[in-house]
Parts: structure tokens; C-alpha cells; sequence
């Protein structure tokens, strides 16, 4: 096994179908779909959608063994679309994932895996029974990189969460979307107006982050305008932008980033070629409406050139 995953699976309830996802989830079968080994540290419901789900986690072709039941339910989240077709989202709380508790068995395989990288995020974090088992999964064993997808959701993170992923994490990834966040949480005096350049600011932001919170690699997408890595050891930082297809939609996109970096980074690649790599398939994902689209020919046989 290649990674270990930790966090929700969720399915988003629309008013005329439903669909499977989450971060973690999607990061998984991202990394599947690459050739990778994934294994999901999660919990589904003692019910029909819990089975679902399982089949699904299966389907893709991650590792269930890690996967655990619950007498919570399976997570949802409820979307509702105005009459402007602008939908809003409810995540219902006291889930299945909110109550992650691997039993003694999936204990030992954590501990025994051979997976040298941990994946988290925030979402799962929100309730303390899973918060803990993170902690644990964390102190239980060593990991030669713990990749922290910030990934933020509405309000379901606060500084303390935030702040603990970026003292554990050796490579972080956030969005041009959550930025904001370290300045608001007060977990770094760069503030985007005190620069002209946005270049100029991420820099100074990822090199504050890094040297505050002992960071070895940044990633940062930049939606339209590819995505940046930085390496706070050589403190230096690599752009990439490319021309991209219209996007129909950008779920699961920053689910591929992430997996198609680190995939081909445990392949040995330099960092700025992980990143070429990571922006070709975000922005083919966008261009679909499913999160994790069938892999075209083209695309396949770009990523493993």
C-alpha cells in the first residue's frame, strides 16, 4: 500500500439523484485510478447506503480494509437548488465518518501497513471521536510524509484543527479559495494587500508558512492559472500555467491535484514535473461532471510519458 487516508465518504443528496464523494474518498480513487495503492480510514452506517458505499470504495478500487461500521449513519450532505440554479449545501452532522473507530484488527494493519504517507483534511476533524483517532493513527506510527489537504468546508474547522495539521504536515495543499484562512485564524502576519504582485504574495506566504510551521512543500492551486509548488528546504517556488478546458464542474478537481502529485512523487519525480502532471489532470477533471471521470487515452498516456 502506497497511502493511507483518513477522513469522510459522503454522498451528496440531490433533489433527483445522488452522488458519492469526499475529499479523502475522491483523493483515494484518484489514486487508484493512477495505478496507486489506497487505503481509506473511514466509517459507513449499519445501513442500505453504508452497503453502497462499500461497493463503491470497491469498485474504484481502494483498500476497505481500514473501513469500519458505524450505528451513525452513512454520511450525506442534503443539496437543494434555487430558482437561479445556485445550489447550497447542507452537511448533516453525526455522521458515520464524525464517529471513525477502527476495531482492534484494523488497529494492527494501520500499524502494520507499508504505506509510507498519511492524507487528512479538516472535515472529519469536526467531531472529537474522530478528531482522536486521527491523533492516535498519528502517535501509533511513523510516516515518511503526512500530506495535509486543508480542504475546508463551510464552518467546519477552526484554528486548533487548521493549526495541528500544519505542525504535523511535511506537505500541505490548500487552494486559492482557503488562503485566506491562515491571515484570519491568525496563523500568519502576510496579508495579500500588503503586495501588488499575487506571485509575490503567495511566495511570501508559502515561505512564512513553511519556516513557522516546518513545511517542506507547499502546493497551491490556482484554478485558471495551474498551481505553484514551493520548497521551503531550496526556498524556492515553480509555477505552472496552462490554457484550460471550459469546466463544467470543479468537484473533485483539487482531489486529483493532490493524488497525482503525490502519486507520481512517490514515483520518484522532481517536484515541478509532479506539478505539470497534477494541473494536466485537475484541469481534465473539470471538464467532467463526475469527480473521478473515466481516464482518456490522451490523458493516460501524458501522465505516465
Amino acid at each position: 500500500m502506497d497511502v493511507i487516508a483518513f477522513g469522510e465518504v459522503l454522498w451528496d443528496i440531490f433533489p433527483d439523484k445522488k452522488v458519492i464523494g469526499g475529499a479523502p474518498f475522491n483523493f483515494c480513487a484518484h489514486f487508484a485510478r493512477l495505478g496507486g495503492k489506497a487505503g481509506l480510514v473511514t466509517a459507513v452506517g449499519r445501513d442500505p447506503l453504508g452497503n453502497e458505499t462499500l461497493d463503491r470504495i470497491r469498485e474504484m478500487g481502494i483498500s476497505d480494509e481500514f473501513v469500519s461500521e458505524s450505528s451513525y449513519p452513512t454520511g450525506v450532505c442534503l443539496v437543494t437548488v434555487d430558482s437561479k440554479g445556485t445550489p447550497a449545501y447542507e452537511l448533516r452532522q453525526d455522521m458515520a465518518y464524525d464517529h471513525i473507530l477502527p476495531t482492534d484488527g484494523q488497529w494492527a494493519a494501520i500499524r502494520s501497513a507499508s504505506a509510507p504517507v498519511l492524507y487528512f483534511g479538516t472535515l472529519a476533524q469536526r467531531n472529537a471521536v474522530s478528531r482522536k483517532t486521527l491523533a492516535e493513527i498519528l502517535s501509533c506510527r511513523r510516516f515518511d510524509h503526512l500530506f495535509f489537504d486543508v480542504n475546508i468546508r463551510q464552518s467546519w474547522f477552526d484554528r486548533e484543527i487548521v493549526e495541528r495539521g500544519l505542525r504535523v504536515s511535511t506537505i500541505l495543499k490548500v487552494s486559492r479559495e482557503e488562503d485566506w484562512i491562515f491571515g484570519n485564524l491568525g496563523l500568519t502576519s502576510v496579508k495579500e494587500g500588503d503586495f501588488r504582485d499575487q506571485k509575490d504574495y503567495y511566495l511570501a506566504l508559502c515561505r512564512a508558512i513553511s519556516r513557522d510551521y516546518g513545511i517542506s512543500t507547499i502546493l497551491l492551486t490556482l484554478d485558471k492559472d495551474g498551481g505553484m509548488v514551493y520548497d521551503g528546504v531550496r526556498d524556492r517556488a515553480h509555477f505552472y500555467r496552462k490554457p484550460t478546458v471550459k469546466a463544467v464542474s470543479t468537484v473533485g478537481a483539487g482531489d486529483s491535484f493532490s493524488a497525482c502529485y503525490l502519486y507520481h512523487l512517490l514515483k520518484g519525480l522532481p517536484a515541478e514535473e509532479c506539478l505539470d502532471k497534477a494541473v494536466l489532470l485537475s484541469d481534465y477533471v473539470v471538464g467532467h461532471i463526475e469527480a473521478v471521470p473515466e481516464y482518456s487515452d490522451k490523458l493516460k498516456a501524458t501522465l505516465f510519458d
